[in-house]
């Protein structure tokens, strides 16, 4: 049987509003030890941040992290698949 999403993914992740500083992002990525956090606007999901964006979209860029929002930086093209999808589905849509 082919595994499925629901076997490796993660039940609780973080989120944050649009509006959420690239710092505060960052401090949330440390004590939780996770490497992104899904960005939210108007209650929905409109985008994710991960560890790498802060450092290449912000960090190397020169920008404020303190000014800078998630909103400004965060990944909006997202493919989503549902926790019964294979894995397999997930490889091949990445």
């Amino acid at each position: 049987m082919p595994q499925r999403i629901h076997d490796v993914m993660t039940p609780n992740p973080v989120s944050l509003p649009g509006t959420a500083s690239v710092h505060e992002a960052a401090r949330i990525m440390r004590d939780q030890d996770i490497g992104d956090v899904i960005v939210i606007e108007n209650h929905q999901v409109c985008g994710i941040v991960t560890d790498r964006d802060l450092v290449v979209r912000t960090v190397a860029e020169g920008r404020d992290v303190a000014a800078t929002t998630l909103a400004d930086i965060c990944s909006h093209a997202l493919l989503t698949v549902t926790p019964t999808d294979s894995v397999e589905e997930a490889v091949r849509l990445m």
